[in-house]
């Protein structure tokens, strides 16, 4: 039986999109497959973590996003739900080790797939409340794609101050603004080989944190840390099958960083 396609009563903007039931009734942000794999132009030849900075702003800019109902899409490979990504780092200025927060998802998480699962990633779906209060999508849909990173860097904002209070940041998330996109945006995550890897692309950002200072700010934030880099895999708490698959394809660009060899 062909998929159902998400009619046109499911691209609400925040102008009139009422509180969701129900997680399926949420509105997030997608792009069409047609849309990504044109964008990418065969270039994804492996599941995993891509260093495409250039190719992820297109997804960003380029491709045309529409906010449709959360339970039409998440098994509709037709659609690619967007999310971003965020991991932060930092120098521990006693021992120089390179280290990165992570923490575990709790059982008061939404995802049941996740839960007991050690992350690096913060971020979530991309809703319309995450929309410029000056921009129309209802009656008139812009042009010109700034609107789309504006979104995005709202979403990343509202995202991180959910789930923790973070560290400052030497890099700013405004600097997402700047122009050609690029800056602390690193790549991006696909995975199309389980039935949720296929519907969601991770497009991931890296802050450098100037201090250490962090709290939850969800119950579902469990063990918030500094995880020295050297350590990751090698300790029995954070075995491999011990994190979620995400956060294990981004250990690949991590482990490549010029901070993990600089000290520690």
């Amino acid at each position: 039986m062909p998929e159902q396609q998400p009619t046109q009563q499911t691209q609400q903007t925040q102008q009139t999109q009422q509180q969701p039931t129900s997680k399926d009734d949420e509105l997030v942000a997608c792009i069409t497959a047609n849309d990504f794999y044109r964008i990418m132009g065969g270039r994804l030849t492996k599941p995993g973590f891509h260093t495409t900075p250039t190719y992820l702003a297109q997804v960003v800019l380029l491709s045309q996003w529409q906010f449709l109902r959360r339970g039409d899409v998440e098994t509709n490979p037709e659609y690619k739900q967007v999310i971003p990504y965020v991991f932060f780092d930092r120098i521990n200025p006693v021992n120089t080790e390179y280290t990165v927060l992570a923490y575990s998802r709790s059982k008061s998480g939404g995802e049941d797939r996740l839960h007991d699962k050690y992350s690096v990633g913060f971020g979530g779906h991309i809703n319309p409340q995450d929309v410029p209060e000056d921009i129309d999508l209802v009656d008139h849909k812009p042009d010109n794609t700034l609107w789309q990173r504006q979104t995005l860097c709202n979403a990343i904002k509202r995202e991180i101050f959910e789930e923790i209070d973070p560290p400052n940041v030497i890099v700013n998330v405004e600097d997402l603004y700047a122009d050609g996109y690029t800056g602390e945006m690193t790549g991006l995550i696909y995975d199309p080989t389980n039935p949720v890897g296929e519907v969601h692309i991770g497009l991931v950002f890296r802050m450098r944190a100037a201090n250490g200072i962090t709290m939850p700010r969800e119950d579902s934030v469990h063990k918030l840390h500094w995880a020295p880099m050297k350590n990751v895999f090698s300790h029995p708490e954070y075995y491999r099958e011990n994190w979620e698959t995400w956060s294990t394809m981004l250990w690949d660009h991590i482990k490549e960083l010029p901070e993990l060899y600089a000290g520690g």
